[in-house]
């Protein structure tokens, strides 16, 4: 046994062409020019990874790939990624202001926010002390919450880095929305370990991570009473590997637990991880006390094509505890499917689709008052944000459509689009619902200024709108 420890310890350790080093992470939803790069990098250079945020090691062993291929893209990239080259860095620096009407509608994937927020400083620095060390601070400052978002110790190597602090979790492949783990909610305090590039096993890519975290308070229910003594905690795992070149499989699963005057054990956590089905709350031979605590989990999947047209096909099966008591059937099932065209029309133009269908009895829970939630804030898809602040789970289908236009100055327009459709469950309670969200993005004296606007109709019937205008220091 002990040879053999040493022997995948060795592999692991040899398993990349790079000085073992740990790595920051590019900030999630906050740098959409960035970001859709990025997206644009992993597909046409293949990146094997189906979760996010990004880490900087993961790109820059990446980008030699498309220097000669893509060189516009690759400039672009080497030009953004300058600031994390050095010891001490701002890597990312935001200020944006906005006005509203009067409702208070959530912002998808905004850590929290409503459209009533006035402002927002975005802010992320760096200092590498040594390879193996880094720490990184953080801060998203609003009129609404005040975040330590990208604040981390970060140490080891880039076959196990291991991340204490406010760390983004993002368990899906798509951009639009992730249905187990999204940055929907506020960042919550995390321990997580986790390889910052690919580790090469057997001619497979792999790729690992293992976070416990803690969530604000919520009542519990516990030997027949509520309490919020405690703060509920969360384990997430997730793995993937690539079958074959430009194939990634992943699984991940995600597990809340304790809470109020709820015990929290090892042992309960590693049966839980286990036998999901025996700690599950469709066996009738289980009281609520008896119950592990609440499961979500996916099986997740994305195909690159390096073709004249460049494009990714992603997939998501998803479930919510097990059905049946059996661990390999998910409950409550949500199926979603996406389309990604990085390049269209020499560069011009990138575009996406995604869709997803979910049942009923997602983010709700008997043992947990306020679900699968961060602060009120369910931590997966946003299209159920609304139905959780009504206190239901119903039925129903998402759709979104994101664009972005690139013109010969390098000013920008990104568009997105979101649709949720309520199925005949739902239709009873909620309307269809619509919202437009557009950013013209351009370069000022060597910085960048946008103007946007976010508007359109929520499940209740209600009109929002939300003008916005942000500076970003690069």
């Amino acid at each position: 046994m002990r040879k053999s420890l040493l022997f995948l310890l060795g592999t692991l350790a040899c398993s990349s062409l790079h000085a073992a080093s740990v790595s920051p992470y590019i900030p999630l939803k906050s740098d959409p020019l960035l970001e859709n790069d990025i997206e644009t990098l992993a597909i046409v250079a293949n990146i094997p990874k189906v979760i996010k945020p990004y880490n900087v090691n993961v790109i820059l062993d990446a980008l030699p790939k498309i220097k000669h291929g893509y060189p516009e893209l690759y400039f672009r990239l080497y030009r953004s990624l300058r600031p994390y080259k050095s010891q001490f860095a701002i890597t990312h620096s935001t200020v944006s202001v906005f006005d509203s009407g009067d409702t208070a509608h959530p912002i998808p994937n905004a850590r929290g926010a409503t459209t009533d927020n006035r402002y927002l400083l975005s802010s992320r620095a760096q200092w590498q002390v040594t390879d193996w060390l880094g720490v990184y601070l953080g801060t998203e400052l609003s009129q609404q919450h005040k975040q330590a978002t990208g604040s981390m110790l970060s140490l080891g190597f880039n076959w196990a880095q291991l991340d204490v602090g406010y760390r983004d979790h993002w368990y899906s492949p798509f951009t639009g929305h992730s249905q187990i783990m999204s940055t929907n909610a506020k960042t919550f305090p995390s321990v997580t370990l986790s390889n910052n590039l690919p580790i090469t096993f057997l001619d497979t890519n792999l790729n690992y991570e293992f976070f416990l975290a803690q969530t604000d308070r919520q009542p519990v229910l516990f030997n027949g009473q509520w309490s919020d003594k405690n703060k509920p905690l969360l384990a997430g795992f997730h793995f993937s590997f690539e079958p074959i070149d430009g194939w990634t499989l992943g699984v991940n699963r995600v597990f809340q637990f304790g809470g109020g005057e709820r015990k929290v054990s090892f042992k309960t956590l590693v049966k839980a991880f286990v036998d999901p089905g025996g700690a599950d709350n469709t066996r009738e031979d289980l009281t609520s006390d008896q119950e592990a605590g609440n499961q979500v989990a996916s099986i997740t999947s994305k195909m690159n094509f390096d073709a004249p047209i460049p494009f990714s096909v992603i997939a998501e099966l998803a479930g919510e505890d097990t059905s049946n008591s059996k661990n390999y059937q998910f409950g409550n099932p949500v199926l979603a499917f996406g389309l990604h065209f990085p390049m269209l029309f020499d560069d011009k133009v990138s575009f996406g689709y995604e869709y997803s269908y979910w049942t009923s009895g997602w983010y709700q829970h008997h043992l947990y008052r306020d679900g699968f939630v961060n602060d009120k804030f369910v931590l997966g898809h946003w299209a159920l944000q609304q139905q959780r602040e009504q206190g239901t789970a119903l039925e129903g289908e998402s759709h979104y459509l994101r664009t972005q236009y690139r013109f010969d100055n390098n000013h920008n327009l990104i568009t997105q689009i979101r649709l949720i459709n309520q199925k005949e469950t739902a239709k009873k309670k909620y309307k269809n619902s619509w919202e437009i969200e557009t950013e013209y993005v351009m370069p000022w004296q060597d910085n960048l200024v946008s103007v946007g606007a976010y508007l359109g109709e929520d499940i209740l019937g209600k009109n929002f709108w939300q003008a916005r205008f942000s500076f970003k220091w690069i």
